[in-house]
């Protein structure tokens, strides 16, 4: 009888929490992220361990590195979208009275990125002649540069074509309807692996497997635009082009800072593989990889709870619900902290066993597994502090912070890195995002004294005109 009080007590408590809309929104959106990233992390991990037994251990260090450079395509959009997020959620609770608002805005901003995609190819097609491969590959074994070279720009015009269209992504963020990200999401782990195993059957070569990962990646993105226009009664429809300039240009001082911040985040957070193939070999980029993509496993779990968050943070302030933002970001820094102490110490003792049934590989680097666990503790805190900064447009610290840590980043690394190989390039990582760790949640709590006694009119012209602070 005890039990069953219990568990109809715990019911009435959820079903009194998830009564409020903004809290059930994020809650569904939350879920349907747990349950396609986890249905993504075995289908990513039953990838990774197929391939890099058909690859090299240098081909398997080669698309380490291609990661970094993947993870640096968010950036190319001068953070337009994730300014376009924030304008989007802020007109969401007044949906009505904006809607023609909102279709001009991410029309602007769909054009503006075709010309932009269009520029970028160029650009690589340009980059694939120019850029001194055998130096950045720290090799002289003709394949492998000629494989690299091919594949890294390849892809890389694969994905910038469906750069346009990954605004919807923002779209479905804005109005919180993030099931259909997820889903999404998923659908592209699907595709890298169905397109992987049918290349591998037909024992086709490294160059064209890893530009099926990037086509993989790119065909939902084309469809989740066309499914995103749908669910909005939305047309493709022309804009002068005078007016795509306006919107642009309102958007853009928010949309700069979002892009240092990508920039910079992307390099101290991605590019430590490629770091150490640089310092010590492709082959140890690979093993560095596999180490990172098992505690990264933790951030992804992460940010599947904490995305739809940004959107609904925006939508809080705007609405001068800050009661609710303050117990939210409460609970989610404390889940932060859990999540990262326990799962850092359980893949201190178990990841190498982990990764020996996952690749086959032994990889006995304990001091490794020690630095890679305190920086995924770091970057967890920092990223969930972030997510509402970001939702609330506080970008100017952050964005002083990160270009100091990028700035930090590489002379250290690679000081660290050349006398202690790759444990210094995961503990130059350390060094350089401390203050964001210790400056961000600082800022956050600081944040809620400009709320105070504000009107709901008051709090939304705030996030309306002033998101650049």
């Amino acid at each position: 009888m005890a039990t069953i009080r219990v568990q109809q007590n715990l019911f009435e408590y959820l079903k009194l929490k998830l009564s409020h809309k903004r809290t059930k929104k994020a809650f569904i959106g939350s879920l349907s992220i747990v349950v396609s990233k986890f249905l993504a992390l075995a289908i990513g991990l039953v990838t990774t361990a197929v391939f890099v037994r058909y690859v090299s251990p240098e081909q398997f260090g080669l698309y380490g590195s291609l990661t970094f450079l993947i993870g640096m395509i968010p950036v190319l959009d001068l953070g337009l979208g994730l300014s376009l997020r924030n304008k989007l959620a802020v007109f969401y609770s007044e949906y009505e009275g904006h809607a023609n608002e909102c279709r001009r805005y991410f029309f602007s901003a769909h054009y503006a990125y075709l010309l932009l995609s269009c520029f970028l190819i160029v650009l690589l097609c340009l980059c694939y002649r120019i850029v001194p491969w055998a130096q950045l590959f720290n090799t002289n074994d003709s394949q492998i540069i000629r494989e690299g070279s091919l594949s890294y720009v390849i892809s890389l015009i694969i994905l910038v074509v469906g750069l346009p269209f990954s605004i919807s992504i923002q779209g479905f963020f804005s109005f919180q309807q993030t099931q259909w990200n997820s889903f999404f999401e998923l659908s592209k782990s699907i595709l890298v692996l169905l397109f992987m195993v049918i290349l591998i059957l037909a024992k086709a070569d490294f160059v064209l497997i890893v530009c099926s990962f990037a086509l993989g990646m790119t065909l939902p993105v084309l469809i989740s635009f066309f499914v995103f226009l749908k669910k909005r009664q939305w047309r493709p429809e022309p804009i002068d082009i005078r007016d795509i300039v306006v919107n642009v240009r309102e958007l853009l001082p928010q949309g700069i800072q979002f892009g240092i911040l990508q920039f910079c985040s992307t390099l101290v957070f991605s590019s430590q593989a490629l770091m150490v193939g640089k310092l010590t070999g492709l082959k140890d980029a690979g093993e560095y990889a596999l180490v990172q993509k098992l505690f990264l496993i933790l951030t992804i779990i992460h940010f599947a709870v904490l995305t739809p968050l940004w959107s609904a943070y925006t939508d809080a302030v705007a609405s001068n619900d800050i009661r609710w933002v303050r117990k939210t970001l409460t609970y989610s820094g404390w889940f932060s902290v859990i999540l990262f102490s326990i799962g850092s110490v359980f893949f201190y003792f178990f990841g190498k066993t982990a990764i020996f049934i996952w690749t086959g590989k032994v990889i006995l680097n304990h001091w490794l597994y020690i630095c890679m666990g305190i920086w995924i503790f770091l970057s967890g805190i920092v990223n969930c502090f972030s997510v509402y900064l970001n939702g609330i447009g506080k970008l100017r610290m952050q964005t002083v912070l990160f270009v100091v840590a990028a700035l930090v980043y590489m002379p250290l690394s690679l000081f660290l890195g050349n006398r202690f190989g790759a444990v210094g390039v995961c503990m130059g990582g350390v060094i350089a995002i401390l203050p964001l760790a210790v400056a961000n949640p600082l800022k956050s709590i600081m944040s809620f004294k400009e709320f105070d006694g504000k009107t709901a009119n008051e709090s939304l012209n705030n996030m309306l005109q002033s998101n650049n602070t």
